[in-house]
């Protein structure tokens, strides 16, 4: 569950899929920005530049899966160098 908010633009070095579950948003995936809600799947590639945003007030539930497996956590900044 994430709540109304931007993520900064990040990339990982795993694919990761991701679908929207509740809420509704926004996705910015290289240089593409798509409306996101429920039933929403999204597929990002390792290392394409990406950041949700939730704009919905009650929030936004997601599932999200990563591989190779890893943390979701370890995410790169994708205006500085590894």
């Amino acid at each position: 569950m994430i709540p109304k908010s931007k993520a900064p633009e990040h990339f990982h070095t795993c694919e990761e899929t991701i679908c929207i579950l509740s809420g509704h948003g926004r996705m910015w995936a290289g240089e593409s920005v798509t409306e996101v809600r429920p039933g929403s799947m999204i597929f990002l590639p390792r290392e394409l530049p990406h950041r949700l945003e939730c704009k919905d007030v009650s929030g936004m539930m997601l599932i999200g899966s990563f591989y190779p497996a890893g943390s979701p956590a370890i995410s790169y900044n994708s205006n500085t160098d590894r």
